[in-house]
């Protein structure tokens, strides 16, 4: 099941985060631009690095990867405005882990692929 991600969003394919909840959305008003540039589709062979969310894993490069070999899971965006979920289908063979990252949906798009949780934050 893949699963949404808050304060991530992807514009043609340049990464974009907040930890600001106010700003999460289908835009990048209230954004920073992580200096990341999201691959197109392929295996992770690398993850790039923000000082703007070190704490994120978010791969910037996809060539010469494998089921076996480096990350073993695939990255996926397209251009425009891409809302982003992680993680794996259980009936999608070995490419689509854990560390599974789709910028591919926009705010209008329904899948009974995707799930979320409800949070409190007081």
């Amino acid at each position: 099941m893949l699963t949404w991600v808050d304060g991530f969003v992807a514009n043609s394919r340049a990464a974009y985060v907040s930890t600001d909840m106010a700003s999460y959305g289908e835009s990048t008003s209230g954004m920073e631009a992580a200096g990341i540039t999201l691959p197109s589709s392929e295996m992770i062979t690398g993850l790039g690095y923000s000082e703007k969310c070190a704490w994120a894993f978010i791969p910037d490069t996809a060539s010469g990867g494998s089921a076996n070999t480096y990350v073993t899971d695939r990255v996926s965006s397209s251009t425009g405005v891409q809302l982003v979920a992680v993680g794996g289908y259980c009936d999608s063979f070995d490419s689509y882990g854990v560390f599974y990252f789709s910028a591919n949906w926009n705010v209008t798009e329904t899948s009974a692929s995707l799930g979320s949780r409800l949070l409190y934050q007081p």
